[in-house]
């Protein structure tokens, strides 16, 4: 048996862990360079954010569609698909010389990868037993994030032997091998029908052993509170009076019944989404601002991704054993402190120690959207509530360097720092009120 009560660790692994590696490898390799080659085309420093920001917003327009695409198809077959066309549009830039042709590219990077990130979410989800699900959660985050430390060193040294576009045909090959990986994988186990509510007894409990096996999540659990116990009840009861009615799901159905923890924490998922990728556009603009070239850029911010790496187990530990809160909420306040320090920095080495502080704040929150979101979703609906949640997430990822372009607009680079630090501040008030002090999140059905 493996670590999580599965079959074999090492097919589990493999099938979680290593496509992730060799896609985040291309994605670092090229994500710092977004808003440099944009400017590099002719772009002023706000259209070459928003040109950066064209990735979160491929997402957000791919993240219902994927939820229905990989309801429809399993996992699989639009992996495979998604890092083909990702590979091939990457792959292009190399020869694209305009500037919107090249935020076309961008785009469809992002739209692909919310085909990625919601297959790869919906597979530990149903695979992970509730005691170990932060942990793991927060592994998939280190490993994205150690691909995204190392592309970004390999992105540095072909920007200065080669040149900046040859950055794109790595991160194009990488997603064709994260391709060939993923064809080599299982599907997803999911529960049964997730489209139509099945009304059979043995489908559900079937559905319901493969998800919970060997976890603590049940309304008996010693682990959960009494509130958390009555909100599992009402979610468990509901899912069986759906299953019962055989009632078909849509997308916006799952979305109303779950609507109370999607307003709330979901509030705060999107602030915390936006300060994480702001720093994508902002730390490369700040360096290129102060006379900082694109290869040393590159490494500051590889250096800050170390932080990010070296977190993510005890990150995972502290939210498995103490509760998510005491994870999410520090989190904001760390990030919070480096947006509002960025404007003191001149040089490389306050540049770097800053861009650090940011790294080791993203890092102590490896996994916790994912994490949130599992505790969250409902057994019968989860890749449409899924669907949903990432939109969250992901309106804060393309709107953080949305709110670094538009801020440059009108007013100074450390002006969109400070915006970012007030952001980060509120949404961890957020998760203080929001997130139970112990435990995990529990989703009750409004």
């Amino acid at each position: 048996m493996g670590m999580w009560g599965q079959p074999s660790t090492a097919r589990f692994l493999v099938a979680a862990y290593g496509p992730t590696l060799l896609a985040s490898f291309g994605y670092g390799a090229v994500i710092p360079m977004l808003a440099i080659q944009a400017k590099a085309l002719g772009a002023s420093v706000g259209v070459a954010a928003f040109v950066a920001a064209m990735a979160g917003i491929g997402t957000l327009l791919g993240d219902l569609p994927a939820g229905t695409v990989t309801d429809k198809f399993g996992e699989r077959r639009p992996l495979v698909a998604a890092m083909l066309i990702d590979g091939v549009a990457l792959a292009a830039a190399y020869w694209i010389g305009s500037l919107w042709m090249f935020a076309v590219v961008v785009l469809v990077h992002g739209i692909t990868g919310s085909v990625f990130g919601l297959a790869r979410q919906t597979y530990l989800t149903v695979a992970v037993p509730l005691k170990w699900r932060a942990r793991a959660m927060s592994s998939l985050g280190g490993v994205f994030r150690l691909g995204g430390m190392l592309g970004p060193l390999a992105g540095a040294w072909i920007t200065a032997v080669y040149s900046l576009r040859a950055s794109f045909l790595l991160a194009g090959a990488m997603s064709i091998a994260a391709a060939f990986a993923v064809s080599f994988i299982p599907d997803t186990p999911t529960s049964p029908a997730p489209s139509t509510l099945s009304s059979s007894p043995t489908s559900q409990s079937s559905a319901r052993t493969t998800m919970w096996s060997a976890s603590n999540n049940s309304p008996n659990s010693p682990n959960l509170t009494g509130s958390q116990t009555a909100s599992a009840t009402v979610n468990t009861v509901a899912t069986a009076t759906a299953t019962a009615t055989n009632d078909k799901l849509t997308i916006w159905s799952v979305l109303l019944r779950h609507r109370q923890v999607l307003l709330t924490v979901g509030s705060s998922v999107l602030a915390l989404a936006m300060v994480r990728v702001a720093r994508q556009a902002i730390i490369p603009l700040w360096c290129d601002q102060h006379g900082i070239d694109a290869s040393t850029t590159n490494i500051i911010y590889a250096i800050s991704l170390v932080f990010e790496v070296v977190l993510v187990i005890p990150s995972g530990a502290v939210m498995d054993r103490v509760g998510r809160r005491w994870v999410a909420a520090p989190t904001m306040l760390i990030m919070g402190l480096g947006y509002a320090l960025l404007p003191f920095t001149h040089v490389p080495l306050t540049i770097t120690m800053v861009a650090s502080l940011l790294g080791f704040g993203n890092g102590l929150s490896a996994g916790i959207i994912m994490t949130l979101a599992a505790d969250a979703s409902p057994e019968v609906g989860r890749a449409q509530f899924f669907a949903g949640w990432r939109v969250f997430s992901d309106v804060g990822q393309s709107a953080g360097p949305l709110v670094v372009s538009a801020v440059a607009l009108f007013a100074p680079l450390w002006a969109a720092a400070l915006a970012l630090a007030a952001i980060s501040w509120l949404g961890g008030a957020g998760f203080m009120r929001w997130l139970p002090r112990r435990g995990p999140l529990v989703n009750a059905v409004s």
